[in-house]
């Protein structure tokens, strides 16, 4: 995925860029919504300075991943864990209301996930973020 935008404000190795939403943006919430702008944090160079235009790229595969590790392992580890409960329950001798223990195992298990692609996500970071990748113009 490659945009092109201004920078807002550079921080830290870090830069606000301010892009155009485009039609396949509209679904996703990964950026600030501000109308029909958005604004997204990505790796900024020492060049880099507010109101320069800049070209911010992510990888496309790298784009997918997160987005399955955000949404599809919570959702499939949340029905893996209504399953493994109403398998157990019986085992358990819990007959009347099984459906109780299944809800507290899909709770125990979307949230593990949600651990586990945090902490993912943190180990690598770098691989998820956008990255300014070019200068096209300085702007003051």
């Amino acid at each position: 995925m490659r945009e092109t935008g201004v920078v807002q404000s550079v921080e830290g190795g870090e830069a606000l860029v301010k892009l155009k939403r485009h039609s396949a943006c509209l679904g996703c919430r990964a950026c600030s919504i501000a109308g029909s702008d958005m604004i997204i944090k990505a790796v900024a160079t020492d060049r880099v300075k507010a109101g320069d235009r800049v070209t911010v790229e992510i990888d496309s595969a790298s784009f997918v991943k997160a987005i399955a590790m955000v949404y599809l392992l919570p959702t499939a580890a949340f029905l893996a864990g209504i399953l493994a409960g109403l398998k157990i329950s019986p085992v358990l001798g819990i007959y009347e209301h099984k459906e109780i223990l299944s809800i507290i195992l899909g709770i125990a298990f979307i949230s593990a996930s949600l651990l586990l692609a945090r902490r993912y996500g943190n180990i690598r970071k770098d691989t998820y973020r956008a990255k300014i990748t070019e200068i096209i113009n300085g702007g003051g």
